[in-house]
């Protein structure tokens, strides 16, 4: 588990350790690219959106905006949640999930969405209790470690 500064310049130590993370699980190749993938553009979203105001520098993040990540890794699949605090509505997150890829394409927005679609078996949006921002889970069945 992580808590970071919503800040984009957090996101790179946060991949450092995860890449680690997974590599000492198991995870290798094509699998570890795509996780870390998903989770930079689930990470870029929560900073952009969650809270963060796209904030780049540790230093410029707003109090009390905090991401945090966490990794499951068994020999079965992984799963990758993204929390963050800002004024989301899951629910329309969901819808936007739902919709039509080819209109997202065309759109200034959505395409990581539809990254996140492809690249993930399942994605899961809830909200946080109070309405105090999101949590976006990916989930990927792999078979590349022993149990």
């Amino acid at each position: 588990r992580l808590d970071l500064p919503a800040a984009h310049a957090a996101t790179h130590l946060a991949r450092a350790l995860l890449r680690t993370f997974a590599y000492r699980h198991g995870v290798r190749g094509k699998e570890l690219n795509r996780l870390l993938l998903v989770f930079d553009e689930m990470l870029s979203n929560a900073v952009d959106h969650g809270g963060g105001a796209a904030t780049l520098e540790v230093r410029d993040a707003e109090p009390g905006a905090r991401i945090g990540v966490a990794l499951r890794l068994n020999a079965a699949h992984w799963i990758l949640n993204v929390a963050d605090r800002g004024p989301g509505d899951a629910a329309s997150l969901r819808r936007m999930l739902r919709t039509n890829a080819d209109a997202a394409l065309d759109s200034e927005r959505g395409r990581g969405l539809i990254l996140l679609r492809d690249l993930a078996d399942a994605i899961g949006v809830r909200q946080r209790p109070l309405h105090q921002g999101i949590v976006v889970t990916a989930r990927r069945v792999w078979h590349g470690r022993k149990a």
